[in-house]
């Protein structure tokens, strides 16, 4: 499903705004995993690599 981008979600950066605003519902809950956190393309090669070492 497509949906069309937001100005709230442009501003904030936060792609859940898209939904919310549309009228779904996002749901959460609270877990001890930890995951990496990938916000440039340094940090996908990262989680690549990791991933590739414990194969």
């Amino acid at each position: 499903m497509l949906l069309p981008h937001t100005e709230l979600e442009k501003a904030e950066s936060l792609e859940q705004l898209r939904w919310l605003y549309h009228g779904y519902k996002i749901a959460t809950i609270e877990t001890d995993a930890e995951t990496p956190n990938i916000d440039t393309p340094e940090d996908v090669a990262a989680v690549i690599r990791a991933l590739n070492e414990n194969l």
